[in-house]
């Protein structure tokens, strides 16, 4: 996120309770990689975490006077995030349940053949790192997202998920590890596929 102080960002939802599209504008700049970053921890997929996103802005666009200043700015946007992944994840599952039939979900589960690291490679056989993002645990992928890829400080993280910041230093290095623990596996993989040939 970008450096607002809270009572910039509140001045910005003041005026924005005023109707200026432009103190919106400026709000959706500050926390646009937050929110991003906020539903793709939950629904690990780029192009759908982009479409959410500006769903999140909307719904917060016409909520703004719901937001009475009881928690931080980027709390209350953070909860709308996570409602709206939330309510994606749950439409996804019920239209994966209408247009799934039984032999093609078997298919796909009985020729599968490969191993824990080679399901981290994308069709060319590259590394896919948000592919083992995405088998973190919810919090521990948060955490990481956060902290790794929005650079969001400690401070930040644990005023935003509501969680000390020992707390957010933990699951950061445990997500950490179990990335690295991914690429390490994938390049040994790699390195006795080189050494097979």
């Amino acid at each position: 996120m970008l450096k607002y102080t809270d009572e910039e960002v509140a001045v910005l939802v003041k005026r924005v309770k005023r109707g200026e599209t432009k103190a919106f504008e400026e709000l959706v700049i500050i926390y646009q990689k937050f929110v991003y970053g906020t539903v793709l921890a939950d629904v690990g997929n780029v192009h759908d975490a982009e479409d959410i996103s500006q769903e999140v802005f909307l719904k917060a666009w016409r909520g703004i006077n719901g937001f009475r200043g009881e928690c931080s700015f980027a709390t209350w946007l953070r909860r709308i995030a996570k409602n709206a992944a939330c309510d994606f994840l749950r439409k996804e599952q019920k239209r994966k349940e209408i247009t799934d039939d039984p032999e093609t979900v078997l298919a796909g589960v009985v020729s599968t053949d490969l191993t824990p690291e080679e399901e981290f490679l994308d069709r060319e056989g590259v590394l896919n790192i948000e592919k083992i993002i995405n088998t973190l645990p919810e919090e521990q992928r948060e955490a990481v997202i956060y902290r790794d890829l929005m650079g969001i400080t400690y401070l930040e993280i644990a005023d935003i998920t509501g969680v000390t910041v020992g707390t957010v230093k933990s699951r950061i290095s445990r997500g950490r590890e179990t990335v690295k623990t991914a690429i390490e596996n994938y390049l040994a993989s790699q390195k006795e596929k080189g050494t097979n040939k």
